[in-house]
């Protein structure tokens, strides 16, 4: 797996050289005066001139790495027939080709950015208060004492009285009714979800009692039950003991009554026997 991956790599990187190769010698660079007799573009022609060094640079890169690996360099020999060193003295070409290109086309100027205006306006100096002068109370009222008939109460009342400012209107006992109107509502909202959540616990519980009790009626019977059978458990026990009181009593009986009739035998032979 690695050699097939290996060997598509140095094919590649072959490929690659090539390309720049043709590339290069199509972009033989010409003098600055005949790119002006000519309709080819400086610029376009810098920036394709990089855009080919990258490229050689990118493909030195490979080919350091993969002449490192002697399995590698081996592979390249027998695709090319030839040492990989030939391959680098040809992309040192490519480049020297390259360099000797950039030297004869300058690079491109920057176009000139536009002076920077000042757009926003400087800040004004705030304006100063303008103050009423102060009048003289008495020479007010001696005017209004004097003053004759003939002028209308309109202009007395122009002249010597400043009208009142108008005052706003407040929003906040609009916002604190509003606001009013919505504690009311949460409020009720709650207490309605807090009544709901009151009776379904209530339901609850009840349920839960009235299963309670039934479990408590199964385990008392289920008690009285247990005791019954505790109750004939020792009864039974007792009777056992008994039983196996007697059967002892009479295997000894038993025993005892083989022995006689063995030794009564036994004295009923020595009689005969001697008599």
């Amino acid at each position: 797996m690695t050699s097939s991956l290996d060997h598509k790599q140095s094919i590649n990187l072959i490929r690659l050289i090539n390309r720049i190769e043709s590339h290069s010698q199509r972009l033989a660079m010409p003098t600055f005066h005949e790119h002006n007799r000519s309709e080819v573009d400086p610029e376009q022609w810098y920036w394709e001139l990089k855009s080919l060094e990258t490229t050689v640079r990118h493909a030195k890169t490979i080919l350091d790495t993969l002449d490192s690996n002697p399995i590698t360099a081996q592979t390249i020999s027998q695709i090319i027939a030839q040492d990989p060193s030939t391959l680098k003295h040809r992309l040192k070409v490519v480049q020297a080709r390259i360099q000797a290109a950039l030297q004869a086309c300058p690079p491109p100027t920057p176009p000139a950015s536009p002076p920077l205006r000042l757009t926003t306006k400087p800040p004004q100096p705030p304006a100063l208060p303008t103050y009423l002068p102060a009048k003289n109370k008495s020479t007010d009222c001696e005017k209004d004492h004097y003053e004759p008939q003939s002028t209308p109460p309109s202009d007395r009342i122009k002249t010597h009285q400043i009208p009142n400012p108008v005052p706003k209107i407040d929003s906040k006992p609009i916002d604190h009714h509003m606001l009013n109107n919505q504690n009311l509502t949460t409020e009720e909202s709650l207490t309605k979800e807090l009544s709901e959540m009151a009776s379904q616990l209530k339901l609850n519980a009840q349920h839960f009692g009235a299963l309670l009790s039934k479990d408590k009626e199964i385990i008392e019977k289920n008690v009285t039950t247990l005791e019954l059978n505790e109750k004939r458990m020792k009864s039974e026990g007792n009777r056992l003991g008994q039983v196996s009181i007697k059967g002892r009593q009479m295997t000894w009986f038993t025993i005892f009554s083989v022995i006689g009739v063995v030794v009564a035998w036994f004295l009923m032979f020595i009689i005969i026997r001697f008599s």
